[in-house]
């Protein structure tokens, strides 16, 4: 029994590290940052985590660069609305991206990188 639930234990620890985000950058606030899934069937994704903990809502706007080699092959860009004290995350709040010209080796090898071009996050009244 020991052993189940010493197993048990590591699996969700090891779970719990694999979903950390790599932080990108901040403005007025609002942190960027992102993961790799990579599912067993399918191309792999791009999730962010956009968070808010201030007192207001804002308006985020960012463009990322998938770098492979050094060469800038794919840009994304997200546009949303961040309410307060609240955190968007991957699939689950669609902010999230499939890459169409990077492809997982290339991904998993460690050869790609993500740059925040552009970034900037406005303090609004509300999210619509």
């Amino acid at each position: 029994m020991r052993s189940i639930l010493l197993f048990s234990g590591l699996l969700l620890a090891a779970t719990a590290i694999a979903q950390e985000f790599t932080p990108l950058g901040e403005q007025q606030g609002v942190s960027i940052a992102y993961r790799w899934n990579h599912p067993k069937k399918g191309p792999s994704e791009l999730l962010l985590k956009v968070h808010n903990p201030g007192d207001t809502a804002r308006t985020v706007h960012a463009v990322l660069d998938l770098q492979l080699d050094g060469f800038t092959n794919e840009m994304f860009t997200a546009d949303l609305c961040v309410p307060p004290g609240r955190a968007l995350r991957g699939k689950f709040n669609g902010v999230y991206f499939v890459p169409q010209e990077v492809t997982t080796e290339q991904i998993r090898s460690g050869a790609t990188r993500i740059e925040l071009s552009t970034y900037t996050a406005t303090v609004v009244p509300s999210c619509p």
